[in-house]
């Protein structure tokens, strides 16, 4: 069930599902009044410089808040997008540079011969692949879990002897795309319509062997390089991302989650959620895999189970690493329970700690009195009567006031003390 007035707010964005939406009302909440209403915010004081503008990209002024999540609106040199959060923003401001370096390849002699070569290959399919990619090929959908071979060949019904060459082909086609993906930071699995395209592009034509362009000649560089979370878990995701493809990724996920304790239900649900991506799935799995010992871990996955698109599946990725982080590096937690939608890990240290990916959290009526509830509620063993609430932006003053008030401790910018991918 939503919170009528938040779902209208968000209409010009993303609608998130029941989770978020209480996780707003409880980030924006504190002792009684003055209560505020959420303002759109000036990108001067919200943003620094690279990700309000660069050279493929401007985000538009000002930016829309809904006393939650921030939502952009950003003119680029490929056309206009929309994202959620912050984090989104990061993620976007590095898909225009990566695909401004594809372009700039395929404006080189050496695209143009291959592109030339390929019209004369024996595997002639590849030249329209090369010149007309698809935007979907190596797994944004979830039904292509089984592998980019299993697209070519579902899609053929006539068996020759080049089939086997042909599906040899795609299957290199998919491994330097992911080459591409990670030498530039981006996510091969992206939503990104044109990333995806231009990728598979040069996928297509690395895959035919006579190029001599490599993805290590496309380094990332200059202001693309500023905005990438470079962290452990972040270089071993990248590993397993650029090495394995969707159906290796999904094996090794159930793999992980079942050695945890999750049912077998609950994986094939989760695996098979249309929110998540591959990568959702392996920074979850790895960032669960973190909390060795913590029970409740399944409790977690359920939750992520409401997820209903991209903003969602960020969400809760984005909270998995905050638990992660916390239990490695702040205190050991011993259980993760929901409670009126909100995911709270309890601690060895006696806090209460709640994740809360949040843009900027201001304060609400809805809040107030929930803060309240889940106070009145909460008991595990351990527990010294006091909540951390970790953030990975900001909240107004008067949060932090209101919230001191209760008690309450806010964590402001996580991502700071802790490790976060985007």
């Amino acid at each position: 069930m939503r919170l009528k007035a938040f779902h209208s707010a968000r209409r010009r964005a993303i609608v998130a599902v029941t989770v978020l939406t209480v996780l707003a009302t409880v980030t924006l909440g504190g002792a009684a009044g003055p209560y505020e209403e959420p303002a759109d915010r000036p990108v001067a004081q919200t943003l620094p410089p690279e990700l309000a503008k660069s050279v493929y990209h401007t985000v538009k002024d000002p930016i829309a808040a809904d006393g939650y999540m921030l939502h952009f609106n950003v003119n680029s040199t490929f056309g206009p997008y929309e994202v959620t959060g912050i984090g989104a923003l990061r993620k976007l401001v590095r898909e225009l540079y990566a695909i401004g370096e594809l372009q700039k390849i395929k404006g080189t002699e050496a695209w143009a011969k291959q592109v030339k070569d390929s019209a004369t290959s024996p595997l002639q399919f590849t030249y329209k692949m090369i010149t007309s990619p698809v935007d979907t090929l190596s797994g944004v959908p979830k039904g292509l879990y089984k592998g980019a071979e299993a697209v070519y060949t579902s899609a053929t019904t006539e068996r020759d002897p080049s089939q086997d060459s042909r599906t040899a082909t795609l299957l290199l086609q998919s491994g330097k795309k992911r080459e591409y993906a990670a030498n530039l930071g981006v996510d091969p699995y992206s939503s990104n319509a044109l990333l995806q395209k231009e990728l598979n592009s040069v996928g297509w034509a690395a895959a035919l062997g006579s190029w001599t362009v490599t993805a290590a000649s496309a380094p990332i560089s200059g202001v693309a390089s500023t905005v990438i979370s470079v962290t452990k878990m972040g270089d071993a995701v990248g590993d397993y991302l650029k090495a394995e493809g969707p159906s290796d990724l999904r094996a090794r996920n159930d793999k992980r989650l079942t050695e945890m304790g999750i049912t077998a239900a609950v994986i094939q649900k989760y695996l098979d959620h249309k929110a998540f991506t591959p990568r959702h799935d392996t920074v979850i799995t790895e960032a669960l895999a973190g909390l060795d010992g913590v029970r409740g871990r399944q409790v977690f996955l359920e939750a992520a189970l409401k997820a209903e698109d991209e903003v969602d599946a960020n969400l809760y990725m984005t909270m998995a690493q905050i638990l992660r982080g916390y239990h490695l590096g702040v205190s050991r937690l011993t259980e993760i329970r929901e409670m009126s939608g909100l995911l709270i890990a309890q601690s060895q240290g006696g806090a209460a700690m709640i994740p809360f990916p949040l843009d900027y959290g201001v304060w609400r009526q809805a809040g107030d009195h929930l803060s309240d509830r889940v106070k009145a509620g909460y008991a595990a063993q351990g527990f010294n009567g006091k909540f951390e609430i970790w953030v990975t932006g900001k909240v107004s003053p008067s949060a932090k006031q209101g919230y001191a008030a209760k008690n309450i401790t806010i964590v402001e910018e996580a991502g700071r003390r802790i490790e976060i991918l985007d």
